[in-house]
């Protein structure tokens, strides 16, 4: 039975879009045609077309915001906040509806810069484990004691079907007593994005950027604190790297991401949203020296333009040396997402934003990321494009090991057929070569060809250079996340082909690897050369036959991951493809019984019928050939995303809620402080939402204020395009007298100061 690489992680569209960084002020008013029709059908009569998707980047691909009221939040690596709402899964669905078969896989992250697209990433997450006794110093235990040791627990153990990895010490501290306390310290760190490329990824989807441009320092600073200085500071570090890094940090990601797919993939790359709802929001500071007014929106735009301005640059370079349409710029997410973009005016939001402001939620990664309303139309403004050029005939991801024994026939045998790649069908292929140890007992293998082209493979397996023999069970190949993993044995029956599956392992990844297996035997030892001729043409077409009959089984494809939280929980395979009509079959526990049948590749199990844990899929076709993949189920993040308190008077952290916008006191739509309260029906709070004329206006100045109680009176305010009623203490209770004021925004600049939005 054949069976494909089980993956725990969302099978990822191929395409990467990047994004711009810092977008254009906008108007208020939503224009006309900001909703974008979803795609045409794409796919004809001849049926399902295989599509590879992969996610990279940063925040705004990887989810953060994604999930609907109610989701149990995110999977994945701790803090990259993964979510199965965001636009590009969402994405994959709407082509999935149109005929095609998706196998996608997530791997953008909260934060993510372009050195974590191509380097290893440390998340700067040291964990500490004390082994529970003193060891004697007379006699020391080696350091691989503790690490494995360690590497039992949970905290040190990497999250299942994801590119997470821990890097481990042990530290010794002496006691005083002839012992010491041991402790085993495990950084956690990411591979790098680009791993999870191969030449059978199809289309890469990625935003990417603002983390380089340090877009969380523009945020806190000149939206969320308005501080005139610092957003200065913040604008000018962002256009420095926009002018003097972007363009080349960018062009190197894209060849990258070429090269890592052997030139086939397409790659669409997305700009940023605008960051602020208003065209002539600035900051009014009263101090000793004087009141100055800083134009923000004005230099956010100029910003945009230089980011949008340095992405096509990048693209065009890109496009000018490996042909135009490799990569697709959308340009257009500005322009769709004007009149519904934050409101950075204190007390004042946008009733159409499909962004979540400061304060929204309780989750602050989630400020000024896409709230559900806005993943759903980048969705759709992407599946507008299709599949951006990358289908074109996509075969299905093949892993072949080809396992070959001490037998001229064999080998014979094995040249023949990598001789000619049609019989190989566009797999990659790995040779190893297998006899017995000197004890007659034991099996010993060595590496030939790992990962490669049939012709490649041929010409290793001819030359003379080789590795050493080591342990059979001691080779293991990585296998590729979105190909069907098999190994073939050809070689000596009497010798044995050992245990061919333990050959292919997604470890790296932290996922559970199904392996087809095929083994083709040596007939009786041949004395002449003819009978070697014959026997080796004999051996050659059983190996052919045993490939295509491989060749013949369907693809797998268990969807997920999947986060089961005290809900109902879709799994699909929608990805499978196969030959005729697929039949459906689940083994939703784990003990191996594929127990539950399903009518399509769609099932729907119930609240509590699936558990953390792998679930896998048994997909079949009418011959009667079949392929089984596994997913990841978890029971989510929410608990690893950092939340926040929010400010009230004098500084107190009042207790968080579900996510809403309000204030501790409001006076004819005005609100006057923060805090966060229970949800309300309507998503818009109903004191922002009588404010609406008013914030729709452009004629006037919009100013936020930041005072200096030293030498400012309390009462002086800049609140122009706002409500212009002077505060009072009946009407502004976070303002009663200078002392309560310091102490709050003193809270507000200690809560912000560890804030990492990106």
């Amino acid at each position: 039975m054949r069976a494909s690489i089980a993956v725990g992680g969302v099978a990822l569209i191929a395409a990467l879009a990047f994004t711009g960084v810092w977008t254009a002020t906008s108007a208020q008013a939503a224009p006309s045609d900001a909703t974008v029709n979803g795609p045409q059908a794409l796919v004809d009569a001849q049926g399902p077309q295989p599509l590879t998707v992969v996610l990279m980047g940063d925040s705004y691909t990887a989810g953060n915001g994604a999930r609907a009221a109610g989701d149990p939040s995110y999977y994945g690596p701790d803090r990259c906040m993964r979510s199965t709402n965001t636009w590009g899964e969402q994405y994959a669905r709407i082509l999935g509806s149109q005929g095609y078969a998706v196998t996608l896989m997530n791997r953008a992250c909260s934060a993510s810069t372009s050195d974590a697209v191509l380097n290893p990433r440390n998340m700067k997450d040291s964990r500490v484990i004390a082994y529970p006794q003193p060891e004697d110093e007379s006699a020391p235990r080696a350091d691989q004691f503790y690490t494995s040791w360690a590497a039992s627990n949970p905290r040190c153990s990497p999250t299942p079907a994801t590119e997470e990895y821990f890097v481990t010490h042990v530290v010794k501290t002496p006691i005083g007593d002839g012992t010491d306390h041991v402790s085993v310290v495990c950084d956690r760190w990411l591979a790098p994005q680009v791993d999870a490329l191969n030449p059978d990824v199809d289309l890469v989807l990625l935003t990417l950027g603002g983390n380089d441009a340090h877009f969380p320092d523009i945020v806190r600073a000149c939206l969320i604190m308005a501080d005139a200085k610092g957003c200065d500071a913040a604008l000018q570090t962002a256009l420095d790297y926009v002018n003097n890094k972007y363009s080349d940090d960018l062009i190197k990601v894209l060849t990258t991401i070429e090269q890592r797919t052997d030139g086939h993939a397409k790659i669409a790359f997305l700009a940023y949203p605008g960051l602020e709802v208003n065209s002539d929001l600035s900051i009014t500071s009263v101090q000793s020296s004087g009141v100055t007014t800083y134009p923000v929106s004005a230099k956010l735009s100029a910003l945009e333009a230089a980011g949008i301005a340095a992405q096509r640059s990048a693209i065009d370079a890109v496009n000018g040396v490996l042909g135009d349409g490799t990569v697709t710029f959308v340009d257009s997410v500005p322009a769709l997402f004007k009149g519904h973009e934050p409101d950075a005016r204190g007390g004042i939001a946008n009733p159409n934003r499909w962004m979540y402001e400061v304060f929204e939620t309780t989750t602050r990664d989630e400020w000024y990321h896409l709230k559900p309303e806005g993943q759903s139309q980048i969705a759709h403004l992407v599946a507008s494009y299709g599949t951006f050029g990358a289908v074109d005939d996509n075969g299905v991801a093949r892993d072949v090991a080809l396992i070959v024994g001490d037998d001229a026939v064999a080998r014979a045998a094995a040249e023949s057929a990598l001789s000619d790649a049609a019989v190989w069908n566009g797999a990659q292929v790995s040779v190893i070569e297998q006899r017995r140890a000197d004890d007659g007992v034991h099996l010993l293998r060595r590496v030939v060809a790992a990962g490669t082209h049939p012709e490649k493979a041929l010409d290793a397996l001819r030359a003379s250079a080789r590795t050493d023999w080591v342990p059979a069970e001691d080779v293991r190949l990585p296998a590729r996340w979105n190909a069907t993993a098999q190994a073939v044995y050809v070689g000596d029956a009497s010798v044995g082909p050992g245990d061919l599956a333990q050959v292919w392992t997604g470890a790296a990844e932290g996922r559970v690897v199904t392996v087809d297996t095929h083994v083709v035997t040596l007939p009786t030892s041949a004395d002449t050369f003819a009978q070697v001729d014959a026997a080796t043409a004999d051996v050659r077409g059983q190996l052919v036959e045993a490939l295509a009959l491989a060749d013949r089984a369907p693809h797998a494809w268990a969807g997920g991951p999947y986060v089961a939280a005290g809900r109902d929980v879709q799994l699909t395979a929608s990805g499978s493809v196969g030959a005729g009509d697929l039949t459906y079959s689940w083994d939703l526990n784990g003990d191996g019984v594929f127990e539950t049948a399903s009518d399509g590749p769609t099932l729907t199990v119930q609240a509590g019928q699936v558990k953390t844990g792998w679930v896998r899929v048994r997909v079949s076709v009418p011959g009667g050939e079949s392929s089984i993949a596994r997913a990841w189920v978890s029971a989510g993040s929410e608990a690893t995303v950092e939340q926040v308190t929010c400010i009230g008077q004098d500084g107190v952290g009042a207790a968080g809620g579900a996510s809403a916008r309000s204030g501790c006191g409001t006076s004819d739509g005005f609100t006057t402080g923060w805090d966060v309260v229970q949800e309300s029906p309507s998503p818009i709070p109903a004191h922002e939402q009588g404010d609406s004329a008013g914030a729709a206006s452009h004629d006037r100045t919009l100013a936020a204020l930041t005072l200096v109680p030293l030498f400012a009176d309390e009462r002086v305010t800049m609140l122009r395009g706002a409500r212009s009623s002077a505060p009072t203490k009946a009407r502004d209770c976070a303002r009663r007298r200078p002392r309560q004021l310091v102490a709050r925004e003193r809270g507000l600049a200690a809560l912000l100061s560890e804030c990492t939005v990106d």
